[in-house]
């Protein structure tokens, strides 16, 4: 009907505030194509900040040839968008190819991760496990606590070698296991990064509640400092009042 008129409505209301991601870091030896694929999405939709995809000993050489794995941007970029409407969340990993394992651990290592991270490598063994390690940080001058980022080191289906291991640990790693059973590159990569965010949350909790606590505590001394200095104001203020009294009735007396 051209004579119907329209109307828009508009509602405005307060938007949650948006939680914090984790600040995890993954070093990614290449694994098979297809499963490298597979991953693309799922690191997405966990939040991981930055995928460093690195050669190893025991990496193919063909792998890094396949398209299968989507290394290319073309084919990488969109497997990452899906991941991150999975996962409702807006922030793009940051993703770097590393080609060549020593040129990069000697040479571009130290401006690829944040230096105050806790930097962590699978590997079998009677190691700690990543809960044990991951842990709140106090600042040594300003005393304030945070948790720092992870960097979490993930091998080849082979597993790591021992070289590669050392050199990993002189850089700041510490050796870290994920239980007796030895797992496929997907399923290890999926575990542990699970279980970092879930140790990182876990963190955050701890951390918002100690937060309050020490906000309360404050709170109270603050109301008490605050009513002892009243009380004494009060009390000097009734002896002034008493003085200026007695010396009225002082006078008093006298012109009398």
């Amino acid at each position: 009907d051209k004579n119907a008129s329209s109307m828009l409505v508009v509602r405005f209301g307060r938007l949650e505030p948006v939680p914090e991601m984790p600040d995890v870091h993954v070093l990614l030896a290449h694994p098979r194509p297809r499963v490298l694929k597979n991953l693309w999405s799922v690191m997405a939709q966990m939040g991981v900040k930055q995928i460093v995809l690195l050669n190893t000993n025991k990496v193919e050489k063909q792998y890094w040839y396949s398209d299968k794995g989507c290394v290319k941007d073309r084919l990488r970029i969109p497997l990452l968008l899906e991941g991150l409407q999975q996962g409702g969340h807006t922030r793009m990993p940051i993703v770097k190819i590393e080609r060549f394992f020593k040129p990069f651990v000697t040479e571009k290592f130290k401006g690829t991760f944040p230096e105050n991270s806790i930097k962590l490598v699978c590997d079998l063994g009677k190691n700690p496990t990543l809960r044990d390690l991951i842990q709140i940080s106090t600042d040594s001058k300003s005393g304030k606590k945070s948790i720092p980022p992870v960097v979490l080191a993930i091998g080849p289906e082979g597993g790591w070698t021992q070289y590669e291991v050392d050199i990993l640990k002189k850089l700041g790693f510490s050796s870290v296991s994920l239980g007796p059973i030895i797992m496929r590159v997907d399923v290890a990569c999926i575990s542990s990064i699970a279980l970092v965010i879930d140790q990182i949350f876990h963190l955050q909790r701890e951390l918002l509640i100690s937060t309050d606590k020490e906000k309360m505590t404050t709170g109270i001394t603050s109301a008490a400092v605050q009513k002892r200095s009243s009380a004494s104001l009060g009390s000097k203020d009734e002896g002034k009042t008493r003085e200026t009294r007695k010396h009225c009735s002082i006078r008093s007396i006298a012109v009398y």
